[in-house]
């Protein structure tokens, strides 16, 4: 995997913003699933429990930056890619001046999290930026992934409902207080200033005195501009999402049918739900399902 820091696939940030917003509005519950949960391919939440450091008793194991990029490269869910997405945002100088292209960068490191151990991933952005500018820029990027992961950790009170103006307009004034308060003023507004913009114009359009606010993930996307490769990606996410929206749901079904199944002993119950998951989602989807149904990993 090219480790040249290069800015790509922002074509769809322009237009996708939104959607990639209404996730961070609508963050994954460790106790609920459902309206909360995301497709892999968006730039959706992490449950927190995925990206808890590794306890100091398993240190010993955790694989070192050249096994992890071996790993990434051969065997991860991101192998045959040519690089990452986004960009370290560090020049040659090793001056440090974050754009939306770490956030993306980081986002999709993020999706990694339940195959890999969140302090590898830590140790490879070291390595991959010290490696490209030297000790002050690989600094300066891992002071802004740990305030991004702080950021994710943190669990959030308000939740966004798309009926209800007045629960929206918290719901991002919660989210801006955090931002500004964990990533501080700078990050905040590279990584969220479009998508803050973008939702702020979509509620100013309604009517005031409307009831509803239309769901920002249904907001419409004038397609006959975009270019073949923006298209061809946008329609990947939107059947990705179908049919994460389509499994997950079937997954939520299931376990509540099995809770509610007298019969059943607690394993017996964890043991159907197993098999499910196993049938319905891959290995890298399965941990994050199983975060979401608080369920262990199976021996």
């Amino acid at each position: 995997m090219a480790r040249i820091a290069t800015t790509s696939g922002l074509a769809l940030m322009g237009t996708a913003a939104v959607t990639a917003a209404w996730w961070w509005l609508a963050p994954v519950d460790d106790t609920r699933m459902g309206a909360t949960a995301a497709p892999l391919a968006a730039a959706a939440p992490v449950a927190p429990a995925l990206l808890a450091p590794t306890p100091a008793s398993q240190q010993a194991g955790l694989r070192g930056p050249a096994q992890f990029t071996r790993w990434l490269e051969e065997q991860s869910s991101l192998r045959g890619m040519a690089e990452l997405d986004g960009s370290w945002d560090v020049d040659g100088q090793g001056r440090f001046q974050p754009t939306l292209a770490l956030r993306r960068r980081f986002d999709q490191l993020l999706t990694l999290a339940g195959e890999a151990p969140v302090d590898e991933i830590t140790a490879y952005i070291e390595h991959e930026v010290r490696d490209l500018v030297g000790a002050p820029g690989a600094a300066a990027v891992l002071d802004a992934w740990q305030r991004y992961l702080a950021l994710q950790r943190t669990p959030l009170r308000t939740a966004a409902n798309s009926k209800d103006r007045q629960a929206w307009l918290a719901a991002l004034a919660e989210r801006e207080q955090l931002r500004q308060r964990i990533l501080g003023p700078q990050l905040t507004e590279a990584f969220f200033a479009e998508e803050q913009a973008q939702l702020q114009a979509l509620l100013q359009a309604a009517p005031r005195d409307a009831a509803a606010v239309p769901p920002v993930h249904s907001t419409r996307i004038d397609r006959t501009r975009l270019d073949p490769a923006a298209l061809a990606r946008l329609q990947q996410e939107d059947a990705a999402w179908a049919d994460w929206r389509r499994r997950l749901a079937l997954a939520q079904r299931e376990a509540r049918a099995l809770q509610a199944a007298p019969e059943l002993s607690d394993l017996q119950r964890q043991q159907a739900l197993e098999r499910l998951i196993t049938q319905q989602f891959d290995a890298q989807e399965a941990v994050r399902v199983r975060a979401l149904l608080q369920l262990s990993p199976t021996s």
